[in-house]
């Protein structure tokens, strides 16, 4: 059965001045690029930090092509440490073209969530992002990311463009549970 969520489209024409980007307190925290990942460690990071909100595209790639693809020269991968752990990572995109870029990917582990490291990680990726002068930068979410996603993205200085409707594939073609429908989580039924 395929999945259907809403998703809200996000943009900011220009770098937002307001942005902290200050470590938060007692927390020994480094963000790094990492280059060319392997298509086993990045897997672990997507599939680690995707399982809770439903994250399905990359699981559905082949190897190859995920490999292709994250070791592109137009995507950049950022991993936030904690202590030498691994606590999240943001993945960014460009398009040569239009000489925009996104925001393909950004989320925490599970046991750092709730840490106040969402809007500190998230500042620096966006700072990272408009370090190659883009016209815009987007991002997207939808009603199965963290309930505190869009309020998250737009405090940073996102604007929303559109919300839509969409089809994903069905969740349990990759192993992961079915999420309740789509009209349960519009009456905020459940709780992730």
């Amino acid at each position: 059965m395929d999945l259907v969520t809403t998703v809200t489209y996000l943009e900011m024409l220009s770098y937002p001045k307001h942005l902290v980007l200050n470590k938060p307190e007692q927390l020994n925290t480094e963000i790094k690029l990492i280059v060319k990942p392997s298509v086993e460690f990045y897997r672990y990071l997507y599939n680690t930090v995707g399982e809770k909100w439903t994250w399905i595209e990359r699981r559905l790639l082949d190897d190859i092509d995920l490999g292709k693809l994250i070791c592109s020269s137009d995507v950049e991968i950022h991993i936030l440490y904690v202590d030498d752990n691994v606590a999240g990572f943001g993945e960014i995109g460009w398009h040569r073209e239009s000489n925009g870029s996104e925001i393909k990917y950004f989320g925490l582990m599970p046991d750092y969530i709730g840490k106040r490291l969402g809007p500190y990680f998230l500042n620096n990726i966006i700072k990272i992002a408009w370090e190659r002068n883009p016209v815009r930068l987007r991002v997207n979410t939808c009603d199965l990311d963290h309930p505190s996603a869009l309020r998250v993205y737009q405090k940073s200085g996102f604007n929303i463009l559109e919300e839509i409707v969409e089809k994903l594939p069905d969740p349990t073609k990759v192993g992961l549970p079915h999420p309740p429908s789509h009209q349960e989580r519009k009456r905020g039924v459940y709780a992730k």
